[in-house]
Protein backbone atom coordinates (compact mmCIF):
# COMPACT_ATOMS: atom_id res chain seq x y z
CA UNK A 1 0.00 0.00 0.00
CA UNK A 2 1.35 2.85 -0.69
CA UNK A 3 1.34 6.23 1.68
CA UNK A 4 0.43 9.13 0.95
CA UNK A 5 0.93 12.54 2.60
CA UNK A 6 -1.59 15.58 2.69
CA UNK A 7 0.07 18.68 0.80
CA UNK A 8 -1.73 21.89 1.73
CA UNK A 9 -3.28 24.16 -1.48
CA UNK A 10 -0.58 27.02 -0.26
CA UNK A 11 1.92 24.86 -0.80
CA UNK A 12 1.10 23.49 -4.43
CA UNK A 13 0.56 25.45 -7.81
CA UNK A 14 -0.56 24.16 -10.59
CA UNK A 15 0.69 24.88 -13.82
CA UNK A 16 -0.03 23.60 -18.00
CA UNK A 17 2.84 23.63 -20.07
CA UNK A 18 2.10 22.02 -23.48
CA UNK A 19 5.60 22.83 -25.28
CA UNK A 20 8.52 20.75 -26.01
CA UNK A 21 10.67 19.57 -23.05
CA UNK A 22 10.60 21.01 -20.27
CA UNK A 23 10.40 24.40 -18.55
CA UNK A 24 12.74 25.63 -15.56
CA UNK A 25 11.04 26.62 -12.87
CA UNK A 26 14.17 26.91 -10.02
CA UNK A 27 17.72 26.45 -10.40
CA UNK A 28 20.11 25.87 -7.64
CA UNK A 29 23.65 25.22 -7.75
CA UNK A 30 23.83 21.91 -10.62
CA UNK A 31 20.30 21.25 -9.68
CA UNK A 32 16.95 21.79 -11.81
CA UNK A 33 13.25 21.86 -11.09
CA UNK A 34 11.19 21.81 -13.90
CA UNK A 35 7.84 20.95 -15.16
CA UNK A 36 7.85 17.84 -17.98
CA UNK A 37 5.14 17.39 -20.23
CA UNK A 38 4.27 13.55 -20.06
CA UNK A 39 5.88 10.97 -21.83
CA UNK A 40 5.97 7.08 -22.00
CA UNK A 41 9.55 7.23 -22.52
CA UNK A 42 10.34 9.44 -20.29
CA UNK A 43 9.73 7.17 -17.06
CA UNK A 44 10.33 4.08 -19.25
CA UNK A 45 13.35 1.72 -17.94
CA UNK A 46 15.42 2.81 -20.61
CA UNK A 47 15.50 6.08 -18.65
CA UNK A 48 17.99 5.59 -15.53
CA UNK A 49 17.97 8.72 -14.23
CA UNK A 50 14.13 9.04 -13.81
CA UNK A 51 13.21 5.49 -13.54
CA UNK A 52 13.42 5.54 -9.62
CA UNK A 53 11.14 8.16 -9.77
CA UNK A 54 8.98 6.59 -12.35
CA UNK A 55 8.40 3.56 -10.08
CA UNK A 56 7.50 5.44 -6.78
CA UNK A 57 5.39 7.96 -8.52
CA UNK A 58 6.85 10.89 -6.75
CA UNK A 59 5.44 14.23 -7.22
CA UNK A 60 8.15 15.63 -7.29
CA UNK A 61 11.06 15.36 -10.02
CA UNK A 62 14.50 17.10 -9.72
CA UNK A 63 16.51 16.85 -13.13
CA UNK A 64 20.48 17.54 -12.78
CA UNK A 65 21.28 21.29 -14.35
CA UNK A 66 23.02 19.66 -17.28
CA UNK A 67 20.15 16.76 -18.37
CA UNK A 68 18.35 17.96 -21.50
CA UNK A 69 15.97 16.22 -23.36
CA UNK A 70 13.27 16.88 -26.24
CA UNK A 71 10.01 15.06 -25.61
CA UNK A 72 7.55 14.67 -27.96
CA UNK A 73 4.08 16.96 -27.65
CA UNK A 74 1.46 15.51 -25.63
CA UNK A 75 -1.31 17.54 -24.61
CA UNK A 76 -1.64 16.05 -20.73
CA UNK A 77 1.03 17.95 -18.38
CA UNK A 78 2.07 16.96 -14.94
CA UNK A 79 2.82 19.11 -12.26
CA UNK A 80 6.49 19.20 -11.26
CA UNK A 81 7.02 22.24 -8.77
CA UNK A 82 9.15 22.86 -5.77
CA UNK A 83 7.58 22.44 -2.35
CA UNK A 84 8.53 24.27 0.79
CA UNK A 85 10.74 21.05 2.08
CA UNK A 86 13.14 21.46 -1.23
CA UNK A 87 13.89 25.03 -0.41
CA UNK A 88 14.43 24.43 3.16
CA UNK A 89 17.11 21.68 2.24
CA UNK A 90 18.70 23.58 -0.26
CA UNK A 91 19.33 26.89 2.08
CA UNK A 92 19.33 26.00 5.88
CA UNK A 93 21.53 26.95 7.99
CA UNK A 94 24.90 24.51 9.23
CA UNK A 95 27.83 24.22 10.84
CA UNK A 96 30.30 22.74 8.34
CA UNK A 97 33.38 20.66 10.31
CA UNK A 98 36.37 19.78 9.50
CA UNK A 99 38.20 17.56 12.05
CA UNK A 100 41.24 18.50 13.66
CA UNK A 101 42.20 15.30 16.48
CA UNK A 102 39.64 12.37 16.27
CA UNK A 103 40.63 9.53 18.35
CA UNK A 104 38.26 6.82 21.03
CA UNK A 105 37.46 9.56 23.49
CA UNK A 106 38.62 13.37 22.05
CA UNK A 107 37.14 14.66 19.27
CA UNK A 108 38.33 18.37 18.22
CA UNK A 109 37.21 20.12 14.83
CA UNK A 110 37.03 23.14 12.97
CA UNK A 111 33.44 24.15 12.38
CA UNK A 112 32.20 27.90 10.13
CA UNK A 113 28.31 28.40 10.09
CA UNK A 114 26.90 28.30 6.40
CA UNK A 115 23.44 29.77 5.34
CA UNK A 116 22.30 29.69 2.14
CA UNK A 117 25.16 28.28 0.59
CA UNK A 118 27.48 30.87 1.98
CA UNK A 119 30.24 31.21 5.16
CA UNK A 120 28.40 33.80 7.60
CA UNK A 121 31.01 36.33 8.75
CA UNK A 122 32.04 36.09 12.59
CA UNK A 123 35.03 38.33 12.88
CA UNK A 124 37.12 36.06 15.94
CA UNK A 125 40.54 37.05 16.35
CA UNK A 126 42.02 34.29 15.07
CA UNK A 127 44.54 32.23 14.11
CA UNK A 128 45.50 32.88 17.91
CA UNK A 129 48.39 31.08 19.54
CA UNK A 130 47.71 30.20 23.05
CA UNK A 131 50.45 28.46 24.99
CA UNK A 132 49.59 24.45 24.88
CA UNK A 133 50.91 24.80 28.81
CA UNK A 134 48.71 27.87 29.97
CA UNK A 135 45.25 26.29 28.53
CA UNK A 136 46.13 22.95 30.53
CA UNK A 137 46.16 24.85 33.45
CA UNK A 138 42.95 26.89 32.30
CA UNK A 139 40.86 23.51 31.46
CA UNK A 140 42.02 22.05 34.77
CA UNK A 141 41.06 24.79 36.68
CA UNK A 142 37.45 24.89 35.58
CA UNK A 143 35.18 23.81 37.84
CA UNK A 144 30.83 24.05 38.17
CA UNK A 145 28.04 23.00 40.33
CA UNK A 146 25.38 20.95 40.09
CA UNK A 147 21.82 23.29 40.12
CA UNK A 148 20.14 20.38 42.55
CA UNK A 149 21.88 21.76 45.95
CA UNK A 150 21.60 24.61 48.19
CA UNK A 151 23.43 28.10 47.69
CA UNK A 152 26.19 26.61 50.64
CA UNK A 153 27.19 24.05 47.99
CA UNK A 154 28.52 26.82 45.72
CA UNK A 155 31.04 27.94 48.68
CA UNK A 156 31.78 24.81 49.15
CA UNK A 157 34.86 23.26 47.56
CA UNK A 158 33.88 19.45 48.34
CA UNK A 159 30.47 20.22 45.97
CA UNK A 160 32.77 21.87 43.36
CA UNK A 161 33.92 19.40 40.74
CA UNK A 162 36.25 19.79 37.99
CA UNK A 163 35.00 20.13 34.31
CA UNK A 164 37.95 17.82 33.09
CA UNK A 165 39.63 15.55 34.13
CA UNK A 166 43.68 15.08 34.30
CA UNK A 167 44.04 13.04 31.49
CA UNK A 168 41.36 14.96 29.81
CA UNK A 169 42.89 18.43 30.35
CA UNK A 170 46.32 16.39 29.16
CA UNK A 171 44.81 15.44 25.15
CA UNK A 172 42.47 18.45 25.03
CA UNK A 173 45.24 21.52 25.82
CA UNK A 174 47.26 20.70 22.80
CA UNK A 175 44.24 19.38 20.29
CA UNK A 176 42.07 22.54 21.28
CA UNK A 177 45.55 24.94 21.02
CA UNK A 178 46.75 23.12 17.76
CA UNK A 179 42.73 24.27 16.23
CA UNK A 180 43.39 28.02 17.39
CA UNK A 181 46.80 28.44 15.35
CA UNK A 182 44.85 26.96 12.10
CA UNK A 183 41.40 28.68 12.71
CA UNK A 184 40.47 31.58 10.35
CA UNK A 185 38.23 34.48 11.50
CA UNK A 186 35.26 32.88 10.75
CA UNK A 187 35.55 29.66 12.49
CA UNK A 188 35.38 28.52 16.06
CA UNK A 189 36.77 24.94 17.51
CA UNK A 190 34.52 22.14 18.64
CA UNK A 191 35.55 19.46 21.63
CA UNK A 192 34.20 16.20 22.52
CA UNK A 193 34.90 14.36 25.01
CA UNK A 194 34.17 11.30 26.99
CA UNK A 195 35.16 10.33 30.35
CA UNK A 196 34.32 7.91 32.96
CA UNK A 197 33.83 9.10 36.73
CA UNK A 198 31.11 8.28 39.27
CA UNK A 199 33.26 6.05 41.42
CA UNK A 200 35.96 3.15 40.62
CA UNK A 201 33.51 0.18 40.70
CA UNK A 202 30.60 1.98 38.80
CA UNK A 203 31.95 4.19 37.28
CA UNK A 204 29.91 5.72 34.73
CA UNK A 205 30.29 7.08 31.13
CA UNK A 206 30.06 11.04 30.68
CA UNK A 207 30.25 13.30 28.09
CA UNK A 208 31.72 17.25 27.67
CA UNK A 209 30.76 18.87 24.31
CA UNK A 210 31.41 22.66 23.64
CA UNK A 211 32.76 25.21 21.59
CA UNK A 212 35.97 27.82 21.70
CA UNK A 213 36.53 31.00 20.13
CA UNK A 214 38.88 34.37 20.60
CA UNK A 215 36.22 37.04 20.76
CA UNK A 216 38.98 39.78 21.06
CA UNK A 217 43.08 38.75 20.89
CA UNK A 218 42.69 38.84 25.02
CA UNK A 219 39.80 36.88 25.20
CA UNK A 220 38.78 33.46 24.84
CA UNK A 221 35.20 32.34 25.26
CA UNK A 222 34.32 28.39 26.22
CA UNK A 223 30.99 27.83 25.82
CA UNK A 224 29.54 24.09 26.73
CA UNK A 225 26.99 22.15 25.11
CA UNK A 226 26.83 19.81 28.45
CA UNK A 227 28.81 19.05 31.11
CA UNK A 228 29.69 15.33 32.43
CA UNK A 229 26.61 13.95 31.02
CA UNK A 230 26.16 11.00 31.78
CA UNK A 231 25.52 7.86 29.10
CA UNK A 232 22.64 4.67 29.55
CA UNK A 233 24.60 1.48 28.82
CA UNK A 234 23.01 1.49 25.45
CA UNK A 235 23.82 4.97 24.39
CA UNK A 236 26.86 5.28 21.86
CA UNK A 237 29.90 7.69 22.78
CA UNK A 238 27.98 10.54 20.98
CA UNK A 239 25.42 13.39 22.51
CA UNK A 240 22.24 12.25 23.06
CA UNK A 241 19.38 13.98 20.39
CA UNK A 242 18.01 16.34 22.87
CA UNK A 243 21.66 17.84 23.13
CA UNK A 244 22.73 16.88 18.80
CA UNK A 245 21.96 20.03 17.53
CA UNK A 246 21.90 22.66 20.38
CA UNK A 247 24.12 25.56 19.82
CA UNK A 248 25.95 26.29 23.40
CA UNK A 249 26.12 29.82 22.44
CA UNK A 250 22.07 29.74 22.72
CA UNK A 251 21.69 27.68 26.09
CA UNK A 252 19.67 29.73 28.66
CA UNK A 253 19.67 26.58 31.59
CA UNK A 254 21.33 23.50 32.49
CA UNK A 255 21.39 20.96 35.10
CA UNK A 256 25.37 22.72 35.85
CA UNK A 257 26.61 25.85 36.22
CA UNK A 258 30.07 26.92 36.29
CA UNK A 259 31.87 28.89 38.96
CA UNK A 260 34.39 31.15 37.06
CA UNK A 261 37.51 32.16 39.10
CA UNK A 262 36.12 36.27 39.19
CA UNK A 263 39.85 37.59 38.83
CA UNK A 264 40.36 36.80 35.77
CA UNK A 265 36.71 35.25 34.61
CA UNK A 266 32.69 36.02 34.09
CA UNK A 267 29.69 33.99 32.76
CA UNK A 268 29.33 35.35 29.70
CA UNK A 269 25.54 37.71 29.81
CA UNK A 270 22.84 36.57 27.18
CA UNK A 271 20.12 38.58 25.48
CA UNK A 272 17.87 37.90 27.77
CA UNK A 273 19.69 40.09 30.53
CA UNK A 274 20.57 36.89 32.65
CA UNK A 275 24.10 34.97 32.48
CA UNK A 276 24.62 31.87 30.68
CA UNK A 277 25.22 29.27 33.09
CA UNK A 278 27.57 26.89 31.12
CA UNK A 279 29.61 29.90 29.04
CA UNK A 280 32.76 31.63 30.37
CA UNK A 281 34.73 34.33 29.25
CA UNK A 282 38.43 34.50 30.32
CA UNK A 283 40.69 37.40 30.06
CA UNK A 284 44.17 35.57 29.13
CA UNK A 285 46.30 38.55 30.32
CA UNK A 286 44.23 39.00 33.92
CA UNK A 287 45.20 34.77 33.66
CA UNK A 288 48.59 34.86 32.97
CA UNK A 289 48.91 37.66 35.50
CA UNK A 290 47.28 35.30 38.37
CA UNK A 291 49.22 32.28 37.23
CA UNK A 292 52.62 34.63 37.81
CA UNK A 293 51.23 35.52 41.43
CA UNK A 294 50.33 32.06 42.26
CA UNK A 295 53.90 30.79 40.86
CA UNK A 296 55.73 33.43 43.19
CA UNK A 297 54.05 32.88 46.20
CA UNK A 298 54.72 29.15 45.82
CA UNK A 299 58.34 29.32 45.30
CA UNK A 300 58.26 31.87 47.98
CA UNK A 301 56.75 28.98 50.52
CA UNK A 302 59.10 26.41 49.58
CA UNK A 303 61.53 28.03 51.71
CA UNK A 304 59.74 28.44 54.54
CA UNK A 305 58.41 24.65 54.13
CA UNK A 306 62.24 23.13 53.93
CA UNK A 307 62.82 25.05 56.95
CA UNK A 308 60.00 23.37 58.90
CA UNK A 309 61.26 20.61 57.64
CA UNK A 310 64.87 20.93 59.45
CA UNK A 311 65.62 19.73 63.23
CA UNK A 312 64.68 22.74 65.70
CA UNK A 313 67.71 25.17 66.36
CA UNK A 314 68.42 25.53 70.42
CA UNK A 315 66.63 28.58 71.31
CA UNK A 316 67.50 30.63 74.38
CA UNK A 317 65.47 30.70 77.47
CA UNK A 318 64.78 34.38 76.96
CA UNK A 319 63.91 34.55 73.54
CA UNK A 320 61.45 31.62 74.45
CA UNK A 321 60.22 33.91 77.68
CA UNK A 322 60.16 36.92 74.98
CA UNK A 323 57.97 34.84 72.04
CA UNK A 324 55.56 33.47 75.04
CA UNK A 325 54.77 37.26 76.06
CA UNK A 326 53.88 38.77 72.59
CA UNK A 327 49.96 38.89 71.89
CA UNK A 328 48.83 35.86 69.59
CA UNK A 329 49.02 37.41 65.77
CA UNK A 330 45.10 37.60 64.69
CA UNK A 331 44.26 35.52 61.34
CA UNK A 332 45.19 37.32 57.80
CA UNK A 333 41.89 38.08 56.08
CA UNK A 334 42.25 36.87 52.49
CA UNK A 335 40.63 40.25 51.12
CA UNK A 336 40.14 39.26 47.26
CA UNK A 337 38.59 36.12 48.43
CA UNK A 338 36.04 38.19 50.45
CA UNK A 339 35.00 39.82 47.89
CA UNK A 340 35.14 37.25 45.04
CA UNK A 341 32.66 35.05 47.55
CA UNK A 342 29.74 38.54 47.69
CA UNK A 343 30.22 39.06 44.01
CA UNK A 344 29.10 35.54 43.37
CA UNK A 345 26.68 35.80 46.13
CA UNK A 346 25.38 38.81 44.57
CA UNK A 347 25.23 37.02 41.18
CA UNK A 348 23.14 34.47 42.08
CA UNK A 349 20.90 36.52 43.37
CA UNK A 350 20.10 38.92 40.42
CA UNK A 351 20.17 35.46 38.48
CA UNK A 352 16.96 34.71 41.04
CA UNK A 353 18.95 31.64 41.93
CA UNK A 354 18.92 32.44 45.67
CA UNK A 355 15.99 33.71 47.43
CA UNK A 356 16.39 37.18 49.55
CA UNK A 357 17.11 35.38 52.72
CA UNK A 358 19.65 32.66 51.28
CA UNK A 359 21.33 35.85 50.54
CA UNK A 360 21.00 37.85 53.84
CA UNK A 361 21.96 34.73 55.64
CA UNK A 362 25.23 34.04 53.51
CA UNK A 363 26.03 37.89 53.21
CA UNK A 364 26.27 38.15 57.09
CA UNK A 365 28.38 35.29 57.34
CA UNK A 366 30.55 36.43 54.77
CA UNK A 367 31.21 39.92 56.76
CA UNK A 368 31.47 37.96 60.10
CA UNK A 369 34.44 36.66 58.50
CA UNK A 370 36.10 40.26 58.71
CA UNK A 371 35.46 41.27 62.46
Amino acid sequence: MMRTMAIHEILLEIKDYTGPGDKPVIDYNDWRAAILNYDMDLFSERNPVLRRAGRKARSLVVLKYNFRRTLSMKRIAIILFIVTIFLSACTAARWVNTPVRDSKNIKVSLEYHQKNGETVQQHYSQPMKVDAGELKALLGRLVYVERVGTVEDIFRKDKQKSVFQTDEVAQLAPAIADALAKANSNQRVRFVSVNKGGGLIFASRRITEGVVFAESPDRLDIAFNVINHELSINEPDELPPDFKYRDPLKVTSAWTMLIPETSYSHLNPLDNGKDSPIWIVVDLQKFQNASKNEAAITAAAEPEAQSASAPPAKIEKTKVKEISEQPPEPAKINSENIESKLKLLKDLFEKELITQQEYDAKKKEILNQIK
